[in-house]
C-alpha cells in the first residue's frame, strides 16, 4: 500500500499480516470491540495492533502506561477496523 503524506511524500505500509489476523478473529469471535495501537506518520493514522477489549477501564490504564512514544490507542469494532486495513491495502 502506498499513501501520499502531508508532506507529499509516498509512505509504504503492508496491512497483510494485520488484515489475515483480524479476518481469523472475526471468522472465530464475530465482531467484537477492539483496542486498536497506531501511530502518526507524516500526517496519516498507521493501524500496528490490535486487541480485543475485554474491560475499558482496566486495558485503558495498562496502555496508557504501556505504550511507546509515538504509539496511540483508541476503540473501534473489529469489522470496521478490517474495512480500514482492505481499502487502504489496495491503495496503489
Amino acid at each position: 500500500m502506498h499513501l501520499v503524506g502531508k508532506s507529499g511524500n509516498l509512505l509504504s505500509h503492508d496491512c497483510n499480516y494485520l488484515i489475515d489476523l483480524l479476518n481469523e478473529d472475526i471468522k472465530l469471535h464475530g465482531d467484537f470491540t477492539c483496542w486498536c495501537t497506531f501511530k502518526i506518520f507524516d500526517g496519516i493514522k498507521l493501524y500496528t495492533s490490535y486487541m480485543k477489549v475485554k474491560n475499558y477501564r482496566t486495558e485503558g490504564i495498562n496502555l496508557s502506561k504501556c505504550h511507546k512514544d509515538g504509539e496511540y490507542f483508541e476503540t473501534i469494532q473489529a469489522v470496521d477496523l478490517l474495512k480500514i486495513l482492505k481499502k487502504r491495502n489496495k491503495i496503489e
